[in-house]
């Protein structure tokens, strides 16, 4: 009961979200773009904590013990949670700078994130599947957090964008890290490897682009042999 609740808040929310002009927001003041930070960050907040309480077994994970069954599907709902997420996060935010900032370059980057992210789902449900079980439930509220959070986000200014995307990815990079050493299986563990190689490589391409950003504009000062 709960969850639905919480499903249809998050809905509603979403829905509202689309009806304010992009054009009128991305002209408010610095004021509106740091409540968008802040709604944004705690509804990925919501969604960290909550997916964390409903696992708990993931408390376990922090410590070098080996993961039972039990453990590994709890981790796997977590990590699922996660990516979906993620790709509601990414698909919004790619709407927004498309269509609001018209910055190519960013919303392709996002959007290959987005289909990258999808493909953890995707493999991620096949490795539950093959253990005998179905994702939970509670993942289905997954995607409303990152709808809303993506779409919220998505008002903000191109560099700090790029800096809630660094902070997400590397939530998901912990969270594999943790549990790669205290994996037994060999499928499971080249899965979880390639899913953080793929989130190392999402936030270091965003933490290249703020750092381009952050440097002064330095004009046409390349030199050609």
């Amino acid at each position: 009961m709960f969850c639905r609740f919480l499903a249809r808040l998050f809905m509603v929310v979403g829905m509202s979200q689309r009806r304010v002009s992009s054009r009128s927001f991305w002209g408010s003041s610095r004021w509106a773009g740091l409540a968008a930070s802040m709604v944004a960050g705690a509804f990925l907040y919501f969604g960290f904590r909550l997916y964390r309480a409903m696992f708990q077994n993931l408390g376990r994970s922090e410590k070098l013990v080996r993961m039972g069954k039990r453990e590994i599907l709890d981790f796997l709902n977590y990590a699922l949670a996660l990516e979906l997420e993620q790709v509601e996060f990414y698909r919004d935010q790619y709407q927004a700078v498309i269509h609001g900032l018209g910055d190519e370059h960013l919303a392709t980057g996002i959007k290959r994130a987005m289909n990258m992210e999808q493909e953890h789902v995707s493999k991620i449900k096949e490795k539950i599947k093959e253990m005998g079980h179905k994702p939970t439930s509670f993942t289905r509220i997954a995607p409303l957090v990152g709808e809303v959070a993506g779409m919220v986000g998505g008002q903000l200014s191109a560099l700090n964008i790029l800096k809630a995307n660094v902070w997400v990815e590397q939530k998901a990079i912990d969270h594999y890290l943790r549990v790669l050493n205290q994996v037994d299986d060999p499928v499971l563990k080249t899965l979880l490897m390639e899913n953080l190689v793929d989130e190392e490589f999402h936030a270091a391409w965003a933490q290249e682009k703020i750092e381009q950003m952050l440097q002064p504009d330095e004009g046409d000062s390349f030199s050609g042999p």
